[in-house]
C-alpha cells in the first residue's frame, strides 16, 4: 500500500492521493538558487535532489510505500 510522499515540495491536487513530486529545496528547478548564486548569477545543481528537480524520497512519484523508510 501506498501513501502520499511527506517530503515532496507540495500537493499536486488538494483531493489527490499523492504529492507532486517535486523536490522541496529547490521546488522543482534542480538549480540551488541560494541568496549567493542568485547574486552572483551561478547556477549549481541542487545538493537535495542532484540536480533532477525530483523528490528523492518517491523518486519524483508523490507516492511512497508504507514499508518504506526515509
Amino acid at each position: 500500500m501506498s501513501r502520499k510522499c511527506p517530503d515532496c515540495d507540495g500537493m499536486a491536487e488538494l483531493l489527490s492521493d499523492s504529492n507532486n513530486g517535486k523536490c522541496s529545496v529547490c521546488h522543482g528547478s534542480g538549480i540551488d538558487n541560494g541568496f549567493i548564486q542568485d547574486a552572483l548569477d551561478i547556477d549549481r545543481d541542487c545538493e537535495n535532489c542532484g540536480g533532477s528537480g525530483e523528490c528523492p524520497s518517491c523518486d519524483g512519484n508523490g507516492q511512497i510505500d508504507d514499508d518504506e523508510e526515509n
